[in-house]
């Protein structure tokens, strides 16, 4: 019934495809892959143990270009991060900003390094909580198709999104360069530990045999229960609820910012995004420590901040934590955390 033994979509995923088509009347007429944009065969779709399985398996295998390095953004997701420093995995930075990625940089690495991916959060991004333009995904899906580098689009909050106008990176991609992450825990529970990895076909076969020997099994009582939800209209309702809650308490966030913060910062450094979510980030002046403002944001609880920071000068990582990062002038960069902290 469910994906047992076989990561291929001969398993669970099938259910769960077939479920979304079932429920067309509960989601709009729109499968659930299909109404984030993303069109895919069925064989290219595989179930995952979560998104970090998804990952740890995809730099664990080898992919069709036979290259070593991979491209992160800075700052950047900080568990990803950990993950390839303990497998001494060879990572260059390229600086993101609540503005974008540094394209022109993100060039100059894909035609002069050994590049294999570049892993990025083009939507909602851990930690600046900004997201990219379609003409920059555009842009770094042309670059990949030129470089021969493959994109992992970590696409974990796409529940989250007001803008229908903005598309995945995938959906631009012609030439089977982007590997397409969902995750369903930030929507459901974080105890569901269920995503899906839509492959290029060319690594289908490996994702599978990587699959099996790490835990032959993702949870089938997890697919099942995300089954239940999407065949019942259950997903749908409660998507809404959840989505409409974390977009409020957002937007009084970045108007508390606006009021109380942005008067204080150099012109330009606070961006209020068109569509918002988790997390926000502001950029303090010098004169400002981080502990101050931690006491001030977050009633004294420093844990709710945190900076990842991916060294410019050379290839070892580095997750600095909220008393060390900054950015290239020098000023410290404050990162909010869920906002239910906040």
């Amino acid at each position: 019934m469910h994906q047992s033994g076989d990561p291929s979509v001969s398993g669970g995923i099938v259910r769960i495809r077939h479920a979304e088509r079932a429920a067309v009347s509960h989601t709009g007429g729109a499968a659930q892959l299909e109404s984030y944009q993303v069109f895919a065969n069925e064989r290219n779709i595989a179930i995952t143990s979560g998104m970090q399985q998804a990952l740890a398996l995809l730099n664990a295998m080898p992919l069709p270009n036979g290259k070593t390095k991979v491209v992160v953004e800075q700052p950047g997701y900080h568990l990803f991060l950990a993950h390839l420093k303990l497998h001494n995995t060879p990572a260059l930075g390229v600086e993101r900003t609540a503005r974008g990625v540094n394209l022109a940089r993100l060039e100059a690495l894909f035609k002069r390094e050994d590049v294999r991916y570049f892993y990025t959060m083009p939507r909602f991004h851990n930690p600046l909580g900004t997201s990219l333009s379609n003409a920059d995904k555009q842009r770094i899906v042309e670059l990949a198709n030129r470089y021969d580098v493959y994109i992992i689009e970590d696409d974990y909050l796409a529940d989250f999104e007001q803008d229908a106008g903005q598309m995945p990176m995938y959906y631009d991609d012609t030439n089977q360069r982007v590997i397409y992450l969902k995750s369903y825990s930030k929507i459901m529970l974080p105890g569901l530990r269920v995503g899906v990895a839509v492959l290029p076909d060319a690594l289908v076969g490996a994702f599978q045999q990587h699959k099996r020997t790490t835990d032959f099994d993702s949870s089938m009582i997890s697919q099942a229960a995300l089954e239940l939800y999407i065949t019942s209209g259950m997903f749908q309702r409660h998507r809404d609820e959840v989505r409409e809650s974390y977009i409020s308490n957002s937007r009084r966030l970045y108007t508390s910012l606006s009021k109380h913060a942005e008067p204080f910062l150099k012109p330009g450094t606070f961006v209020h995004p068109a569509s918002v979510c988790m997390k926000a980030h502001i950029v303090l002046p010098n004169r400002i420590t981080q502990a101050s403002a931690a006491a001030c944001l977050c009633g004294g609880h420093e844990g709710a901040l945190s900076g990842e920071l991916l060294p410019r000068e050379n290839h070892e990582i580095e997750c600095l934590q909220s008393g060390g990062g900054t950015d290239r002038g020098g000023r410290r960069a404050l990162i909010t955390d869920e906002l239910s902290r906040a």
